[in-house]
């Protein structure tokens, strides 16, 4: 008898985890730089929410997991790069969204607070 019930917390256990991520979707897929290079340490998030995704394999990928079916934007960022925000991205029930993302790298303006020039001679003197 111990082992019937046992087997039946365990099936009650299991099914009554599988609802609790019912309903949600994932929003996935690769995060590269313009010569596609993958920009890992990039960051994926939906603004103002607690889903957030660290691009972390070699190959750029990345995945926002538990997103409750809707609409969401996307803000992708990465150091030296210019930010992208994907608005209106629809994410479906039990689905993956793909999305394939390409950040410019951010133009930075270089300015000079001085110069300093040498002029170097040769002594040409012997000893």
């Amino acid at each position: 008898m111990t082992r019937y019930r046992a087997v039946f917390i365990v099936s009650f256990l299991l099914a009554f985890a599988a609802t609790l991520w019912a309903g949600t979707g994932i929003i996935g897929g690769t995060l590269k730089n313009e010569w596609g290079d993958p920009l890992v340490g990039g960051i994926a998030r939906v603004p103002g929410q607690q889903y957030l995704a660290i691009v972390g394999h070699r190959n750029g990928s990345y995945e926002l997991h538990g997103l409750p079916a809707g609409i969401y934007d996307v803000l992708y960022e990465h150091a030296a790069y210019n930010s992208l925000l994907l608005r209106n991205v629809e994410v479906g029930e039990n689905a993956i969204t793909e999305l394939h993302v390409i950040l410019n790298l951010a133009e930075r303006g270089v300015s000079v607070v001085d110069t300093v020039v040498l002029e170097l001679t040769a002594d040409t003197t012997a000893l």
